[in-house]
């Protein structure tokens, strides 16, 4: 029986005759296969076979479920059990062609029935909607996409704007219009954009991507434009990406500006003397200047004895834990900083005088810590022997103070530096009579006076005194007055000359 009395129910050879050959022609428009209840292919045109890259022949004896793509085969086996139930079916599914590209098929399924009246074969026409699927997705994907997309044609006339653009454009209306005076974000659409920008709009005619910054009155706009091409690769215009880069580029102006004055800040740390560090709220080393690198360096022996792993040239990096015993107590020490708080940290021998300074942002929020280091461990062992040595000098004056024999010391220069007590009785009960030949002698006021005052002739008394090796006796006259000298050097641990005492 043929497939037309199948069909149609015809059995007149001249009726099938004419129907065959309209089905031909019909055959040559569409792409039509005719497949078995199991699935498999018994016929197909070429039209068809074309859908899928193949020869009709190829098809005959395989599974359709084949051609469709795993991600649609429950959707394609969900309408074929329709279609075998008696009902024509029509949807739109992923396929694959014979080199595995995913091709969208509109499929038509429509039952064929015996004289009985029972579905038997299925007949199947197919139809390529790829490039209109593509193109709604893509539509769709432009219309809802939070970018701000426009399409242009070859000329610059607006084809398409989504609606992301729509509303910033609608926003900044006037700021665009001290460039564009008609300007209108509703009517858009057909419009040139030759006002836009010559840079950009010559450089859209070409076939590379390219991106611009623009400003339309008080707006910055960063414009990327990529050549817009069908599937063919035909070129149909340009696709215009926008960016309202006002606010990036005045807050990228103001990080410039912070980082020129962090450099200049840097650069001025490093060179002073004072040793600093930087740290960051979690107490982590962020900056070292020279000083104190130069510092910790010159002491790294020493600190490793405490420190094993101390390293002065990877201090960045490393917590200032590191330098202190109990870390606990000195972290909730600065913690808790609102102010400049000063301290001392001894670490084998050495001693460091610490300040630590916290750092606040604009905004008071707790940034970091400043912390300036002074190495007081030979100062502090200089001033312990100044110390000792005038607790000693003292012990010496108050025994000189408190003997019986008249003592003056001198320096270098013969100035008077000091005199005991019982020297300032001598020359205060003598005043009187010391003043007839020295008028302007004062015996209260005898220190820091030269002992050239007490000679007629200075010059060859400091002569003698000078070149004094080991005690001298003399004596001096002034009236009728007599003084015993018993001059005697002084030198210290190296020898050198520190004065005279009488």
């Amino acid at each position: 029986m043929s497939i037309l009395h199948k069909i149609f129910g015809l059995s007149d050879p001249v009726e099938c005759n004419k129907m065959r050959e309209q089905l031909r022609a019909i055959q040559s428009l569409q792409a039509i296969a005719e497949i078995d209840s199991t699935g498999k292919f018994i016929s197909a045109n070429d039209g068809y076979a074309d859908l899928f890259d193949c020869r009709a022949s190829d098809l005959l004896d395989s599974s359709h479920s084949q051609l469709i793509d795993k991600t649609h085969n429950s959707r394609f086996q969900a309408l074929w059990s329709r279609a075998c139930r008696g009902e024509t079916v029509k949807d739109t599914l992923m396929c694959r062609d014979r080199n595995g590209q995913v091709k969208w098929m509109q499929v038509v399924l429509s039952p064929l029935n015996d004289i009985d009246g029972r579905v038997g074969n299925i007949l199947e026409v197919a139809s390529d909607v790829t490039e209109q699927h593509n193109a709604t997705n893509i539509s769709y994907s432009l219309a809802s996409c939070q970018g701000l997309v426009m399409l242009v044609d070859q000329s610059m006339h607006v084809t398409y704007v989504n609606e992301a653009l729509t509303k910033m454009l609608s926003q900044n209306e006037q700021e665009i219009r001290v460039k564009a005076s008609e300007f209108s974000a509703t009517n858009i659409i057909g419009t040139s954009l030759d006002w836009l920008d010559h840079e950009l709009i010559s450089e859209c005619s070409g076939d590379q991507s390219f991106s611009k910054d623009i400003e339309l009155g008080t707006l910055i706009i960063g414009l990327s434009a990529s050549p817009w091409r069908d599937s063919s690769g035909k070129r149909l215009g340009t696709v215009l990406e926008w960016v309202e880069k006002t606010e990036i580029v005045a807050a990228q102006a103001a990080a410039d500006e912070a980082a020129r004055a962090n450099v200049f800040l840097r650069q001025a740390l490093a060179v002073c003397n004072t040793s600093l560090m930087l740290a960051d709220t979690d107490y982590n080393i962020t900056y070292v200047n020279q000083s104190s690198t130069k510092m910790m360096t010159e002491r790294e022996g020493t600190i490793r004895g405490a420190l094993p792993d101390f390293r002065a040239s990877q201090l960045v990096g490393k917590s200032i834990d590191s330098f202190h015993q109990n870390p606990d107590v000195q972290r909730q020490r600065l913690s808790q900083l609102k102010d400049t708080f000063l301290t001392d940290i001894r670490i084998n021998g050495l001693t460091f005088g610490l300040i630590a300074t916290p750092i606040f942002n604009d905004d008071g929020a707790r940034v970091g810590t400043v912390v300036e280091w002074d190495d007081k461990t030979d100062r502090l062992k200089v001033e312990l022997e100044e110390a000792q040595i005038a607790a000693e000098n003292k012990r010496i004056r108050e025994a000189l103070d408190v003997c019986d024999t008249s003592v003056m010391l001198a320096d270098n220069d013969l100035n008077i530096t000091y005199l005991n007590k019982a020297n300032i009785r001598l020359m205060s009960d003598r005043e009187s009579e010391i003043r007839e030949h020295l008028p302007n002698f004062d015996a209260s006021a005898l220190v820091g006076t030269c002992v050239d005052d007490f000679h007629v002739n200075p010059s060859h008394q400091r002569g003698a005194i000078k070149s004094l090796n080991k005690s001298f006796n003399t004596e001096i006259k002034l009236g009728g007055l007599t003084f015993g000298l018993i001059a005697t050097p002084l030198f210290g641990e190296q020898g050198e000359r520190l004065g005279t005492v009488v």
